[in-house]
């Protein structure tokens, strides 16, 4: 049985069982930052193997090849970008893990010379840029001394995730006005 066939048959399971919902829950492992980011990273590496090896590799053909591909990406991304944000995330360092090495593999996305065909990415930046604030939030209201000595280390990664893709400055003015009173 193929997996959209399991999920399927689960959920029908599911539907005339109400009682095994939970029970599946229970018994499921916990999603971790690893596990997470191991599935993003196979995701994302399904991508570059549709891509045509040859020819225009930014070019139209080559993102209606990856599209649906590019899709799951970005679907998984934000369900994961979601679990490790607090409050569902009560570690604060599994989020900042997450965000750190999520951001790295959102910007490992191909870059398309048809800018419409870069939307999803920009979008899913946006609301990137947004849960990076949301956990420096809660690292600061959970800090007397904010982020401390980590503050360095934090702006530091940001930077270097904002040169290359130019769209985490919401972040980063965040983060300096946690600092700047």
């Amino acid at each position: 049985m193929d997996r959209i066939s399991l999920e399927n048959l689960v959920t029908t399971l599911c539907q005339h069982n109400p009682g095994l919902s939970n029970q599946i829950s229970t018994l499921t492992p916990a999603i971790t930052v690893s596990s997470a980011l191991e599935c993003l990273r196979s995701k994302l590496e399904t991508v570059f193997l549709g891509l045509p090896y040859k020819g225009d590799q930014q070019g139209d053909y080559a993102y209606l090849r990856v599209k649906p591909a590019i899709e799951d990406f970005l679907a998984a991304f934000a369900d994961y970008l979601e679990h490790f944000l607090p409050p569902n995330e009560s570690q604060l360092s599994n989020s900042l893990a997450f965000l750190d090495s999520a951001t790295t593999l959102l910007w490992r996305l191909p870059v398309w010379n048809n800018a419409i065909n870069n939307h999803s990415k920009k979008v899913m930046f946006e609301q990137l840029a947004q849960a990076w604030v949301v956990t420096f939030q809660e690292v600061a209201a959970a800090s007397t001394t904010g982020l401390g000595l980590g503050y360095e280390m934090w702006m530091q990664k940001l930077r270097m995730h904002h040169e290359i893709t130019m769209e985490l400055g919401v972040a980063i003015e965040f983060l300096n006005s946690i600092f700047a009173n």
